[in-house]
C-alpha cells in the first residue's frame, strides 16, 4: 500500500505520529522530573534540618555501607548532652539549637568520614567509630568532650 503525504490517510499518520512522540517526550519529562523530586526527597530525608549533618535516616544508609565491610569493627556511642531540657527553657531555642550544632561540628572535626555519626532526636547523637583499641577510644572520647565543653568557654 501507497500512502502520500498529500493525502487524507497521509495527514492522519502524520499526526498521529506526531501525537505518539509528544506523548512519549511528555512521559521522558515526567519521568525525569519524578526522578529528581525522589533524589531531593531522599537527601532531605538523610539530612538534620537543624545541624545539616546526618539524619537518622541517612545515618541508617551510611551504617549499612559501613558495616557490610566485616574486615573493619565500629563501636556504637551514643551521646546526649547533659541537662539539655534545661539550657533550652533558661536561654531559649536558638541557644539551644546553637549547642546542639556546636557539638555537631565538634564531632565533624573529630571523626573521619569513614565514622558516621547523627542527631537521632532531640540531644542524642550516635555515633559510628571505628574501635581500634579501648584505650585509643577512650581518648579520643575525652577530645570529643573536651572539644564540647569549648562551647562553655565562649
Amino acid at each position: 500500500m501507497n500512502i502520500l503525504i498529500g493525502t487524507p490517510a497521509g495527514t492522519v499518520l502524520v499526526l498521529l505520529f506526531g501525537i505518539v512522540v509528544l506523548l512519549l517526550l511528555g512521559i521522558f519529562i515526567l519521568m525525569q522530573t519524578s526522578r529528581k523530586k525522589i533524589a531531593k526527597a531522599q537527601q532531605t530525608a538523610a539530612t538534620d534540618p537543624l545541624t545539616g549533618g546526618l539524619s537518622e535516616t541517612g545515618l541508617r544508609q551510611m551504617q549499612d555501607k559501613q558495616l557490610a565491610n566485616h574486615e573493619l569493627q565500629y563501636a556504637v556511642i551514643a551521646m546526649d548532652v547533659r541537662n539539655y531540657r534545661t539550657i533550652h527553657q533558661a536561654f531559649g531555642g536558638e541557644d539551644g539549637a546553637r549547642v546542639l550544632r556546636h557539638l555537631h561540628n565538634v564531632l565533624s572535626a573529630q571523626l573521619s568520614a569513614a565514622e558516621p555519626f547523627s542527631r537521632v532526636c532531640g540531644d542524642t547523637f550516635i555515633l559510628l567509630l571505628r574501635n581500634r583499641q579501648e584505650d585509643e577510644l577512650r581518648a579520643r572520647l575525652t577530645r570529643i568532650c573536651e572539644g564540647v565543653n569549648r562551647f562553655n568557654q565562649n
